[in-house]
């Protein structure tokens, strides 16, 4: 059984154990400059230690057009469990928060690939996908740091896992006693953040793509 939430397994070793720390590092490693995106099918992107190839993969990301679904290949360095696993019912634990997998997309993976396993022994002490920057963690702690008193994302009825939209999008929902001039453009900066919009007198909604895309109703 996969347990309900994956712990960080290199947090304080491969990249910053503390959450401020951690943010600022994945903002000086991406680029907010418009230098242009370009689609791609896939990308391979370094995992080591973020003072090793951080500069690399986010340099990488911040020139892509991610889609609204990612799924991220690893290598099994420790040998541990299935050769081919997948975590589907799962949250992945950072210094930045919990981050939901993609339940219905990992079950539609598992029918489709006999070869592959649900598996979280393989995962458990793997590091090459921990590593890597999450939108939605580093979202919630910008949200925070602006005033946001109250961001979550929003979780499906009667099933596993968030709600995920027609176009493939997760929706966070995001409230503010006040907004504060410039906030659209500073959260349209963020990794993955593609627009937003404000609805006055209602929650502040923020529609966001598993892993790096985002976009507001």
């Amino acid at each position: 059984m996969t347990s309900a939430v994956r712990t960080p397994a290199v947090a304080g070793k491969f990249y910053p154990r503390r959450a401020e720390e951690l943010r600022q590092a994945v903002q000086e490693y991406t680029s907010t400059e418009e230098t242009g995106r370009i689609g791609a099918i896939g990308c391979i992107a370094p995992h080591a230690g973020y003072m090793y190839s951080g500069h690399v993969a986010g340099a990488v990301y911040s020139r892509l057009e991610i889609p609204n679904r990612v799924i991220i290949l690893c290598p099994n360095h420790t040998g541990l469990g299935h050769p081919l696993a997948i975590m589907t019912r799962t949250a992945w634990q950072t210094p930045l928060g919990e981050v939901a997998a993609d339940a219905e997309l990992g079950t539609a993976l598992l029918r489709r690939f006999p070869s592959l396993h649900e598996d979280g022994t393989a995962h458990r002490s793997e590091h090459a996908i921990e590593v890597h920057p999450n939108a939605t963690a580093i979202l919630l702690d910008f949200l925070e740091t602006a005033g946001c008193t109250s961001a979550t994302l929003r979780l499906a009825s009667g099933k596993d896992g968030p709600v995920i939209t027609e176009s493939g999008f997760f929706i966070m929902d995001a409230s503010f006693d006040a907004i504060r001039d410039g906030l659209h453009a500073e959260l349209k900066q963020l990794p993955g953040v593609l627009e937003t919009g404000l609805f006055e007198g209602y929650d502040f909604e923020i529609v966001e793509g598993p892993y790096s895309r985002a976009q507001a109703t």
